[in-house]
């Protein structure tokens, strides 16, 4: 006979709802590029960068190490994807056609800042686990870019980020991840946002 108990706190609905609010708000309505580093800039970035130190998410929430953001890309293929993310035309995402690091030479930074951002990273590297979104199964790997633990650090790097287009005609998902720990209540809370296009002008 193998009994089970599991006792789970009311605090961890509310610090998960907490969480929801301030930063899956407007992810809904991110329809372009512009739209996307605009709430990163203006949502995520404020929300869990508060001093200047950049460790408080609020008075209670702490930053645990840092946020950073990982892409999933297709292949890009002899004929054309269209004109940009989360924009129509494009080729729909499959793992078949999952760019496994072989993006071609025109996506690539022009100086060698953020050079880590730009190198493909697999599955067993980031120890990821595959994931299911709203149009298809993305991998574990990708592009990763660390924004780091302070605010002006991670505004120099968007900026830098977007000024290179390392998201581009090729991008399928973007995922934004961060842990957050709660002293009030003694509780970890692994945030994971995603946006994903399925290549043919629908956002997820």
């Amino acid at each position: 006979m193998v009994l089970c108990y599991a006792e789970r706190s009311p605090s961890e609905f509310y610090l998960n709802d907490a969480l929801r609010k301030t930063f899956f708000s407007q992810v809904g309505n991110i329809q372009n590029l512009e739209q996307l580093y605009g709430w990163a800039q203006h949502t995520l970035l404020p929300s869990i960068y508060r001093d200047s130190e950049g460790f408080d998410v609020d008075t209670n929430t702490f930053l645990v190490g840092s946020v950073r953001l990982r892409q999933i890309r297709a292949e890009e293929g002899p004929d054309k994807l269209g004109l940009a993310f989360f924009w129509p035309q494009h080729k729909p995402y499959a793992a078949s056609r999952d760019d496994g690091g072989r993006s071609g030479p025109c996506w690539s930074p022009s100086d060698r800042a953020q050079e880590d951002a730009w190198a493909y990273q697999s599955e067993t590297t980031l120890q990821e686990y595959p994931t299911r979104g709203k149009f298809a199964v993305y991998p574990g790997g990708g592009y990763l870019a660390d924004l780091g633990r302070n605010t002006s650090y991670a505004n120099r790097i968007l900026r830098d980020l977007a000024q290179e287009k390392w998201l581009d005609r090729c991008t399928r998902a973007v995922f934004v991840e961060f842990t957050v720990y709660n002293a009030n209540v003694n509780l970890f809370c692994a945030v994971t946002v995603m946006l994903e296009t399925n290549g043919i002008g629908k956002q997820g």
